[in-house]
Parts: structure tokens; C-alpha cells; sequence
């Protein structure tokens, strides 16, 4: 399937995104001393700094798990395949201003060439998997706001804090809990042949357009559904189930989970015990910055790590040194395990 060519307008604001983060990352940097923020990093007990990439290499792993245990309810895949598409994506991620949609055309097209579905279902299959990863850090920030030691600040902060977590885990639930209706209403009929709801039709009529019904001679495996139904289903569907659905945000947590701790081990080579709660939440709220730009969030999620870590009370040198080295570590891992496994998935086989 050809991708028709990015508006020029969207190419403008990718590349205006990655610019201002990168901008942003070197003015925190230099507002700071960066001779003492270099002094700061080869300070590093290279003994944590170097366990600290254990978990950046496992939140690969752990993203591949997940998601071939999700394909896993309607064809076999297995989590060897999986990890090394979604490696590959995620470089594909780092080094193209596409906000994440490079990745996820990427594993669209190597999940349909694994399983023979037509291509919207694939890339459905990629949209349920980013929709959970995101509901699970939605998730996660709601537990860590709630935690005690995650509300740094005076009274008024740590309101706010506790007040957005609990707005965050709503979110959560609303979307658990109303993707059956949101669905009924954009599909042919709902689970039991009843009419679909009349309100959405805007919405669905826009979907039609946008996504017209591609030619079935030239589809693996004919799907009677209207396009944009086959690549909604997966994340909409109820038959995927309420108890399949909370495991799924459950797991698209984790790989967050394993950044955080990885970020913990960052502080603790440069000699900083600071609570896990609060990196932690550092970490998310940076991770959640980063996501508006393209490039792997590359400066935004930084200068976000670094600006939170400080008002937690740590030394500026010290955060900015933690941010880089913690962030380092991810590029390279991902530089160098996604290159390798999108460039042989690439390479063709005598």
C-alpha cells in the first residue's frame, strides 16, 4: 500500500517540533554550567550507569511481548517476531520527524506480510497496541500522583498533583468503559444486529471518505467490513473483552515502568537517593512532553526531565547530567538494536 506524500504543513510542524526540543535541551543545558554538568557526568558509577541499560533493553522485550500476546487472540505470533518489529519501529521513530507513524506504518507491514490479514486490520492491530501503551501511562501517572512521596511542593502542588491523577485514571476508565458505545456507533451494527447510533454519523461519514474501501482483488484475505471498521476493531471491539483490555493497559505500562527504573539507577550512579516515586513521575511527565514531537521526543523529553527533576530539589547540574546519560542510553540501545533489526528485516533473502 502506497502512503500518500505528508502535507507540507505537517512536515513544517514535525520539523518545527524537533527543532524547538533540541533548542530547549541546549538552553537548559547552558542556562546551567555545562562544564559542570560534563564534571557531574563522568562521575558516574559506571557499575549502576551500566546495569541502569538493563531495563532500557528490557522495555523492548517487554513492548514485543505484549504486543504479540495481543495479535496472539486472532493468529499466532510469536515474541521473537514481535520485539524485532517493534525494535525496528522504534528506530524508525527516533530518526524520522513523524510523531510515531513511521513506526507504526512499519509494523503494520510486517505484521500483514506475517499473518496475510488486509492492511487496515494490520494496522489496527499497531493503533489498539499504541492506544493501551498510552492508557497505561495515563495509568501510570494516576498511581504515582496518588502516591504521598510523588506530591513534591507546597499544599496547593500537591493538590494538583493528586487532583490530575485522579483525572488521569478517569480518562482510563471512561475509555474502558465507553469504547463499546463509541463503537456501536461507528460500525454497520453493534453485537446484536441493532441499528447503529445515529449520532455518530458524522464522524463515520468523515471515516468513509477518509478511508475509502480499498480494492478487494487486491487483499490477502477479503474482509466484508467497511475499511475503516476493520481497523477500529481492534481497539474498539468488545468481543476483545474488558479482562483482555485491563491486562493489556496493564502491560503497555510497563515498558515505562522499566525507563523509570533505569532513570532511578541514572540517579543513583551520580549518588543521589532520591524517592523512585518521584523520578519516576519525573520520567513519565517527560515521557508525556516528548510525545507531542517528532524524532523520539528528542530535546522536549530533556528539557522536561531536567526542569521536573529540579523542582523536585535536586542539584541542576546533577539533573542535567542525569537526563543526558539516561537518555543516551535509550538513543543508543535504540540506535543500535532497531537499526540492526529493521535494516535485516529490510535486506532481501537469497
Amino acid at each position: 500500500m502506497t502512503e500518500p506524500p505528508a502535507h507540507p504543513a505537517r512536515r513544517w510542524l514535525f520539523g518545527a517540533a524537533v527543532v524547538f526540543g533540541i533548542a530547549a535541551a541546549i538552553g537548559v543545558v547552558l542556562a546551567l554550567d555545562p562544564r559542570e554538568v560534563w564534571r557531574v557526568a563522568r562521575s558516574a558509577d559506571p557499575m549502576w550507569l551500566a546495569l541502569s541499560v538493563v531495563p532500557v533493553v528490557a522495555r523492548i522485550g517487554l513492548w514485543g511481548g505484549k504486543f504479540a500476546r495481543m495479535v496472539g487472540r486472532e493468529h499466532p505470533l510469536g515474541p521473537v517476531a514481535a520485539t524485532r518489529a517493534v525494535a525496528a519501529a522504534t528506530f524508525l521513530n527516533l530518526v524520522t520527524p513523524t510523531a510515531k507513524i513511521a513506526g507504526g506504518l512499519y509494523r503494520a507491514a510486517d505484521l500483514r506480510r506475517r499473518t496475510g490479514w488486509r492492511y487496515s486490520t494490520a494496522h489496527g492491530w499497531v493503533v489498539a497496541d499504541q492506544i493501551t501503551n498510552a492508557l497505561g501511562l495515563l495509568a501510570l501517572y494516576g498511581v504515582l500522583a496518588l502516591i504521598p512521596a510523588g506530591s513534591h511542593g507546597d499544599d496547593a502542588t500537591a493538590h494538583a498533583v493528586r487532583v490530575s491523577g485522579v483525572v488521569a485514571l478517569a480518562l482510563v476508565a471512561a475509555w474502558i468503559a465507553g469504547r463499546g458505545r463509541l463503537w456501536q456507533g461507528l460500525t454497520s451494527a453493534g453485537s446484536g444486529g441493532e441499528p447503529r447510533d445515529s449520532r455518530w454519523g458524522w464522524l463515520r461519514a468523515r471515516l468513509e471518505r477518509l478511508l475509502p474501501p480499498r480494492n478487494p482483488a487486491t487483499v490477502p484475505r477479503p474482509d466484508p467490513r467497511p475499511w475503516h471498521e476493520a481497523w477500529l476493531a481492534p481497539a474498539l471491539e468488545r468481543r476483545q473483552g474488558t479482562k483482555a483490555l485491563l491486562s493489556d493497559v496493564a502491560l503497555g505500562a510497563l515498558p515505562t515502568v522499566a525507563l523509570c527504573v533505569a532513570n532511578a539507577w541514572t540517579f543513583r550512579a551520580l549518588g543521589v537517593d532520591t524517592p523512585v516515586s518521584q523520578v519516576s513521575m519525573a520520567l513519565v511527565l517527560g515521557t508525556i512532553a516528548g510525545s507531542v514531537g517528532g524524532m523520539g521526543g528528542i530535546g522536549l523529553t530533556e528539557a522536561a526531565l531536567v526542569a521536573l527533576c529540579a523542582r523536585l530539589g535536586i542539584d541542576g547540574p546533577v539533573a542535567a547530567a542525569a537526563a543526558l546519560l539516561h537518555r543516551t542510553t535509550v538513543y543508543l540501545v535504540t540506535l543500535a538494536w532497531g537499526a540492526g533489526a529493521f535494516f535485516l528485516s529490510t535486506t532481501p533473502k537469497n
